[in-house]
């Protein structure tokens, strides 16, 4: 008996922090982008690792962005899936100003170590990450650069979308999807938990 009213306590807790949660949800601002065009340079840091699949789809969305103050590094991190081939490819091809980097690990992290890499490369005013196997909308860029007008804004952390095939990926999703929910929450009330 004890222990199904600590349950139903706690489920009572729980969902109260949801509704909270759920009302600094429907307050978060929506960007719309401004009239006016920001100049600012970006560069994008992709960090890669046997990403033969989809970093191809990644680079079509990065080309055709409606911003073009822009460049991009794919930092590979010892790929073997013939990621960096592709990468080459499509940089002899395109018109994407594309730099791809080998990984220098120099901390524990190779994620770390790569974005420190591509950082100390960047030309960019503003330093945008994704990952390889993410797809981007054409405005994506534009909405970043549009964020950095505001000169008291130092940090932008958008959401994934996840595209689902089967149940599992489903509850994968919804698990996620709640974190971004959080995180955005908690970002909007200057109390961040994660970025």
């Amino acid at each position: 008996m004890i222990f199904l009213t600590v349950i139903g306590i706690l489920n009572v807790l729980y969902g109260v922090v949801l509704y909270k949660l759920r009302i600094l949800w429907k307050n978060y601002p929506c960007p719309v982008l401004k009239t006016t065009k920001p100049t600012a340079s970006i560069t994008v840091v992709v960090v890669v690792r046997n990403e033969a699949e989809r970093i191809i789809a990644l680079l079509k969305d990065l080309e055709k962005q409606t911003y073009s103050y822009f460049e991009v590094i794919v930092v590979d991190d010892d790929s073997t899936d013939g990621t960096v081939n592709k990468v080459k490819q499509y940089q002899t091809r395109k018109s994407l100003k594309l730099s791809l980097l080998p990984i220098k690990r120099v901390f524990s992290s190779a994620k770390k170590s790569a974005i420190t890499q591509a950082i100390e490369q960047a030309k960019g005013d503003i330093i945008v990450t994704t990952d390889g196997d993410c797809r981007l909308p054409s405005e994506w860029l534009a909405r970043i650069a549009d964020c950095f007008e505001d000169k008291k804004i130092n940090l932008v952390s958008g959401g994934v979308r996840f595209i689902t095939s089967n149940y599992l990926s489903s509850w994968q999703a919804v698990e996620f999807i709640s974190l971004i929910g959080v995180g955005a929450v908690s970002l909007s009330i200057g109390k961040p938990t994660m970025c």
